[in-house]
């Protein structure tokens, strides 16, 4: 089997054996961007934003390398032909697989950010499938529509079809039909949106998920209005959500903290209070929410490290994929 080494550019990673269908997608971003990032080290990143991010961007990377060899390829289908020409953007779409070590565990949908303007799935998504898999759950990660496809409810339309892949096809892909969600930034919206009265499970026909594992969760959108124009991403984030429209009952449809209902699933939660991008009361509203209607929840907030972490802070902040899996064999079980 090919090795991932700390020297490795993205683009020699997305160009080993059995890795044809993640090319462009281990950060999935615009392409001026995306010509940039193909040429960043795995080591480069490690010097970037610390150590501990660093050895888990690597360690998620080499466990998608492995599934893409045993397998013959990193995904399942997501969407099928059909759909495809139904809405052609679907294409660009993907479901990355991450098995568990046994046969009949239940599994995680992970939901990476990006702004709805790209998908950060070696950052915020095979990393934590890998710790996943390393607790015994099988994981599944999300590359969902963005930029202009994103327009809602597109993305949440690729949860949801990802979640019926899965529960179909469950017996060949060797998981139980217990779940969970998580998501991360704008991931946690999509992941929070599967978990409301409005846009979750319910609608769908899907089974309640067990937990809900929302980092840095982008889940209050009327406040994410209110933030200055300086705030680039989520600037650009509203616009791929909703083009021009920004009256208040589109904000609140798609507005997680204000469709949070006693179903809601046990939620943990966690945070950097000096966060310039999603601000701090965002999830702070959440927990509130959760904590009105009674629904169980676990909350944490640290005093640095910016959004997801990528700043200076204090390292009990890098125990948050432990807790979050101890709070998921709480809750979802084994």
């Amino acid at each position: 089997m090919p090795y991932v080494t700390p020297h490795m550019t993205f683009a020699q990673i997305e160009a080993l054996p059995h890795m044809e269908r993640a090319a462009g997608y281990l950060i999935e971003m615009r392409p001026e961007s995306a010509a940039k990032i193909s040429g960043v080290t795995l080591e480069m990143n490690r010097a970037l934003y610390g150590e501990f991010a660093g050895r888990r961007m690597r360690l998620g990377i080499e466990r998608l390398v492995e599934v893409a060899n045993e397998y013959g390829s990193p995904d399942i289908e997501l969407w099928d032909e059909a759909a495809i020409v139904e809405v052609p953007e679907r294409e660009r779409t993907r479901l990355f697989r991450f098995p568990a070590p046994k046969p009949g565990a239940p599994f995680v949908l992970v939901i990476p950010g990006g702004g709805y303007c790209s998908v950060c799935s070696a950052f915020e998504g095979f990393t934590f499938a890998k710790e996943l898999n390393d607790a015994g759950y099988a994981a599944f990660v999300l590359s969902y529509r963005t930029r202009e496809a994103a327009l809602m409810p597109a993305p949440i339309e690729d949860a949801v079809q990802a979640l019926r892949q899965i529960l179909a096809h469950a017996d060949e892909l060797q998981v139980a039909p217990r779940y969970a969600v998580a998501g991360f930034s704008a991931g946690a919206h999509l992941a929070g949106e599967l978990c409301s009265d409005n846009w979750g499970w319910r609608r769908w026909d899907l089974p309640r998920p067990a937990a809900a594992l929302l980092g840095y969760p982008a889940v209050d959108m009327r406040l994410l209005a209110k933030q200055p124009s300086e705030n680039e991403t989520v600037v650009h984030m509203l616009d791929a959500m909703f083009g021009a429209s920004r009256d208040d009952a589109l904000l609140s449809e798609f507005d997680v903290v204000r469709h949070v209902a006693a179903e809601f699933p046990p939620t943990f939660t966690w945070q950097a209070e000096d966060d310039a991008t999603i601000p701090f009361a965002s999830s702070a509203h959440l927990v509130m929410r959760l904590g009105e209607l009674g629904v169980p929840f676990e909350y944490h907030a640290y005093a640095h490290g910016d959004h997801g972490l990528v700043k200076p802070h204090d390292s009990d902040a890098d125990q948050w994929p432990t807790q979050a899996i101890a709070f998921l064999v709480h809750t979802l079980g084994r």
